[in-house]
């Protein structure tokens, strides 16, 4: 009876793993949790979220706006970014880009839609699923169903870097035209050539119309995949380039134009020169390039961040690699980092083993016990080695050396160690004279696995000490409270990766194999593409997106931590298919049967160990950030639709742009307004510090209003390199201390709303009797 419910449960499971139409299930199982996951996130913040920054919502919608009301006459179609009511207020343009998503938001606007809630969700499931479904589109055609599947839920459930963006109605495009960019490269070597030469042309038109620092990373990332189709002639990839190359010329030549029409051919050069030095070639300490650079700005109504950021040594091969993994692989832990890592350097010796030549390989040059004694060394000195780095880095020796032996731990090594060793013996030759003989080249790729996994430890290692402060603290607030299971998890996971290992089961070395050589294709073209775009423009890459963690490479490192769950995802789906429930008819068949079925239950509970350990790990790491960065803080916002709040104006330390558009009436920033305080020598009087360089108001010297604004908002927005530290509050602010005693009540000062989550978060101050 139990055999029977064994063998339907497997039937049931080998249909579903063997469905006709795997494209089909997939897509509706990723359409369907991307609802569920963003109708639910937008539920729980009333269709406002924010969490690092959703300024860009706002601006979106004030761009669309200003269109409706302006129109084009004095902007040439440039984004204004005045927060004024009025048409002397207008156009504070900008110029560096030509802000393609404002487009969508004036055409939503145009139709009624002009609430910030109701453009967010129709963005987000709208331009937001029509990019997934590109995204599952692309990998579930070219690479692997199920590969589409979990990079799909992996990109998704990205809290830091990539849902918060997802919301963003301006983010939001950076998914869609990454991968409908690719899809078109795909398009032009297809039946299909002559309509992808017209949409490649009206993509990356729209594109560089967008952002062109993403636009150039996406150009470069398709030139490189274009040149890496086998299939395709020198010809053919010289025209499809022209194509990309004509959409991209046409996205910039519009901005050029809008720009020389506005500013002047002369200002027009001096405006880029200003813009690519001030972003990637200043030289720190330079303050008379900072002073002509922000009078010209002012001078000629351009919106420009007082952002210069020092180049030097920004292109550095060693500050390359250390900014890349502080900004885009620290916030996933260095655990699932460095396992994610192994998963891959296994893959890419296998890869390698598997396209040499054998008969380059043929002598064989270890003996049983020479073998025995390599392997044991290599694996436990591996394993020990990366422990070791793998603890957190304020450790001592001596803590970290405790800790590793732990009854546990050390019987979980030495299990480990147990079946690495037999499964040595069951997968060599034994040869007549009961003499093991391996393939050189399968003990070098072996050996070559234990020494880059050592090295990769190292240099995490290294790079986590440097940034000790967010590095302890997510290694002691989310891994590191199970310590115990550091050391079977890295043993079986070492264990099963190694490409000795792996490539006895040729089998399923093959199907992993295939998979690869269609991701690695992908995989190049971004990362040349990456590295292209930041050699021409670091300090704005790392300035822009870095330190902002924005969406920018996420589709490379997601793709690398998809990988690993792909290849323990293949080896559990295989147990299902190879496992043969037939009743033996002999002794002998159901003695073998039963090694076989060990084998593969032992493979089996290996691979759901380490799914279930790095699912719980990564689950548990967004639930964490959930918490620590809620995203329905910014809900305050509202109350600036009511009295007595509406239509005043409005002095903030943080991005106005929601306050504009939310009070209906104008806003701007001012990063000193906070830091006033009583006069020392009129103690009856405030003394106001004011740094107006962000009063994008095109009649800022005529209009005296600007100087007395009504309310002040304090927004304190959380920073993901503030982990472990003790988060902003209002109450640092001076004019806020002020506000809430009584020498400032008395003053005038009102603190009318504020945070009463114990947080600190944001509060409201009446200035009105002040400016009387």
């Amino acid at each position: 009876m139990k055999n029977k419910n064994l063998i339907n449960i497997s039937e049931c499971i080998k249909q579903c793993i063997l469905n006709k139409n795997p494209y089909l299930t997939g897509l509706c199982f990723v359409l369907f949790f991307y609802i569920a996951i963003y109708l639910s996130f937008l539920l729980q913040t009333n269709f406002l979220p924010y969490v690092l920054d959703n300024n860009e919502t706002f601006s979106n919608l004030i761009h669309a706006k200003n269109l409706y009301d302006f129109g084009l006459t004095e902007s040439f179609g440039l984004t204004d970014e005045s927060y004024g009511l009025f048409s002397e207020a207008h156009p504070y343009v900008y110029t560096h880009q030509g802000n393609f998503p404002r487009i969508y938001a004036f055409l939503l606007y145009s139709l009624g839609i002009r609430s910030a809630e109701w453009q967010i969700g129709i963005s987000t499931f709208t331009i937001g699923l029509a990019g997934i479904w590109f995204c599952y589109h692309y990998f579930a055609k070219y690479v692997s169903s199920l590969f589409s599947v979990i990079f799909c839920l992996l990109l998704m459930t990205d809290y830091i870097m990539f849902a918060q963006w997802q919301v963003n109605t301006w983010r939001v495009w950076h998914l869609f035209f990454f991968f409908s960019s690719f899809l078109c490269c795909h398009g032009l070597n297809s039946s299909r050539r002559k309509l992808f030469i017209f949409l490649s042309i009206v993509n990356f038109a729209c594109l560089f119309y967008m952002e062109i620092c993403f636009a150039l990373f996406v150009f470069l990332s398709c030139i490189v995949y274009l040149f890496l189709q086998k299939e395709i002639s020198w010809k053919t990839w010289f025209l499809d380039c022209t194509a990309l190359g004509m959409g991209s010329a046409l996205g910039m030549g519009i901005l050029v134009i809008q720009n020389i029409a506005y500013l002047g051919w002369d200002d027009f050069l001096q405006d880029f020169s200003n813009t690519f030095i001030s972003r990637n070639h200043f030289s720190q300490g330079d303050t008379n390039f900072v002073k002509d650079t922000m009078d010209f700005y002012k001078a000629h109504k351009i919106t420009f961040w007082d952002n210069f950021y020092p180049s030097e040594g920004l292109r550095n091969p060693i500050k390359i690699l250390k900014s890349f993994y502080y900004y885009n692989l620290l916030p996933y832990t260095p655990f699932i980092t460095l396992a994610a890592c192994i998963v891959m350097i296994k893959t890419v010796i296998v890869y390698i083993r598997s396209q040499a030549s054998e008969n380059y390989f043929k002598r064989n040059i270890f003996s049983e016990r020479t073998f025995k004694y390599l392997m044991i060394f290599s694996f436990s000195f591996c394993l020990f080695f990366l422990t070791i780095f793998s603890y957190p880095v304020n450790w001592g020796k001596k803590q970290v050396i405790l800790e590793f032996f732990k009854p546990f731990s050390f019987s979980s090594f030495v299990a480990a160690n147990y079946f690495f060793f037999k499964f040595i013996d069951q997968c060599t030759i034994k040869m007549k004279e009961k003499k093991l003989i391996i393939n050189s080249l399968d003990a070098i790729a072996t050996l070559a696995f234990f020494f880059l996994i050592s090295c990769i430890s190292y240099f995490t290692f290294k790079l986590n000490r440097e940034a000790s402060g967010i590095a302890l603290f997510l290694q002691e607030r989310t891994f590191w409270g199970l310590s115990g299971a550091i050391i079977p998890t890295l043993a079986i996971l070492l264990f099963i990766s190694n490409p000795l290992y792996v490539y006895r089961n040729k089998s399923e070395s093959l199907f992993e194999m295939e998979t690869f050589k269609k991701i690695i294709p992908f995989l190049l073209a971004i990362s040349l593409g990456f590295l292209s775009a930041y050699l021409i423009l670091p300090g704005y890459i790392i300035s822009a997106y870095f330190s902002r963690y924005c969406c920018y490479t996420v589709f490379f490192h997601i793709s690398l931590y998809a990988w690993f769950f792909y290849i323990i995802s293949v080896q559990i789906l295989s147990y299902f298919k190879d496992y043969n429930l037939k009743v033996p008819l002999s002794y002998e068949e159901s003695l073998h049967s039963s090694n076989s079925s060990g084998k593969l239950f032992w493979k089996l509970g290996n691979s759901l160990f380490l799914l279930v350990t790095f699912s719980f790990l990564w689950f548990s790491l967004q639930s964490y950030y959930i918490k620590e960065f809620p995203p329905e803080d910014f809900n305050f916002v509202k109350l600036l639709q009511n009295e007595p709040f509406h239509n005043h104006s409005i002095v903030s330390n943080q991005y106005a742009a929601p306050f504009s558009f939310v009070g209906q009436n104008w806003a701007y920033f001012d990063p000193e307004f906070g830091y006033s305080t009583i006069d020392n020598n009129k103690s009856n009087e405030i003394q106001y510090k004011k740094d107006l360089k962000y009063l994008w108001l095109a009649d800022e010297l005529t209009n005296q209003q600007y100087q007395k604004p009504e309310f002040f908002i304090c927004w304190s927005v959380y920073s993901f390199d503030q982990l472990g530290k003790e988060k902003p509050k209002c109450s640092q602010y001076p004019f806020i201390n002020l506000a809430r005693r009584k020498e400032g009540q008395k003053l005038g000062l009102k603190e009318l709303a504020a945070d009463t989550s114990g947080r600190d978060k944001w509060s409201i101050i009446d200035l009105r009797e002040t400016q009387k």
